[in-house]
């Protein structure tokens, strides 16, 4: 089947803004100041986008889910990559020096059931969260594909919309008593998980948006960035520290901007067909983020101590010159395993 390509720009702005995440955790390039607050608040959707584009690609419903090859086949490679390039990142912190007294043996010894309990390298929760969504894919599939009228879908929807509300609403004051329903037993994550997003992706590849409908859309996504950003600020002000109250993934300030970008980049990529350099470069780290998302750390580890912490002073301009460094690094690692037929599929 014929590859979306707006699905692969949205991957490639993505992976992007995951680097200038990680960049910012691991350099401390602009720490809790409000740049790194305006920077978070811009890229909070670019971890649920990577489900929305993943349930608009795999849940359309003129194309065919081979559950047999996903079972046997797709999981278990994706289980392989997690596991090689998990020890990957381990053996390259090794050889940093950042383990210790650890030998090389006691690290390769300990490092199968670091791989079953998750405990890799920081960013690979994501990879994680990854696996029960992918066992769950023909469960989805079957509820899309028989909806026609997609009521069903909004329902589901409708749910995990209220359920991110909550959500939401607990982190504020006022309303701090219904964080029951987000950390105590009646638990919403069982409502408003991941999936929701790889659903949500299902509706919005299918769904036809009117251009006054697109434009309320980026206003409610645009005002929910805004919010959070504001929010965080406060926070900050009042001494309480970063903290992911309505930057988390699940809250509905980060939901409505996922929307909002979704839709944005693809009726802007149908209608206007821009095609310029820099959208080659999106579309290739587009169709190769996974192992962009794989390698960015470990190129970040080799090259954290000759980044630009020595020559550039100014902290928000240090931050994203790291990141184009590290990005452009790891692109050019992936392209040039993109050119072999045995390394390329575990891109």
């Amino acid at each position: 089947m014929k590859r979306l390509e707006y699905i692969d720009i949205l991957r490639g702005i993505s992976i992007i803004g995951v680097v200038l995440i990680h960049v910012i955790s691991i350099l401390g390039g602009v720490e809790a100041g409000v740049w790194h607050i305006v920077y978070l608040g811009l890229t909070r959707y670019c971890v649920p986008m990577f489900f929305v584009c993943m349930g608009a690609i795999l849940l359309q419903k003129d194309r065919e889910l081979n559950i047999h090859k996903l079972y046997t086949k797709n999981i278990p490679r994706f289980l392989i990559a997690i596991f090689l390039y998990g020890l990957l990142h381990k053996i390259t912190r090794f050889f940093l020096g950042q383990y210790g007294q650890l030998s090389f043996g006691e690290l390769l010894f300990a490092y199968p059931k670091k791989f079953i309990t998750g405990e890799l390298e920081f960013s690979f929760w994501f990879m994680y969260a990854l696996i029960p969504i992918y066992f769950m894919l023909p469960i989805l599939k079957a509820i899309v594909v028989q909806d026609h009228s997609l009521k069903v879908v909004k329902i589901f929807l409708g749910l995990w919309m209220m359920a991110s509300l909550i959500n939401g609403l607990s982190y504020l004051e006022p309303f701090s008593f219904l964080n029951t329903w987000t950390n105590g037993n009646q638990n919403l994550c069982t409502v408003y998980g991941y999936p929701g997003y790889v659903v949500l992706g299902a509706y919005l590849g299918e769904k036809k948006f009117t251009k006054g409908q697109r434009y309320v859309l980026y206003s409610i996504g645009g005002f929910a960035c805004i919010v959070s950003i504001v929010e965080q600020t406060i926070r900050v002000d009042r001494g309480y520290g970063l903290e992911y109250t309505l930057f988390d993934y699940y809250s509905p300030t980060t939901i409505w901007l996922t929307i909002a970008v979704f839709v944005f980049i693809k009726y802007i990529w149908r209608e206007r067909q821009i095609r310029k350099w820099y959208s080659r470069v999106l579309l290739f780290a587009g169709c190769y983020s996974m192992g962009i998302y794989f390698l960015h750390t470990i190129a970040l580890l080799l090259l954290q101590h000759w980044l630009t912490i020595r020559y550039v002073s100014w902290r928000p301009i240090r931050s994203l010159v790291d990141v184009i460094l590290v990005f452009a690094v790891t692109l050019l690692v992936v392209w040039s395993m993109s050119k072999n037929k045995y390394s390329r599929k575990w891109i």
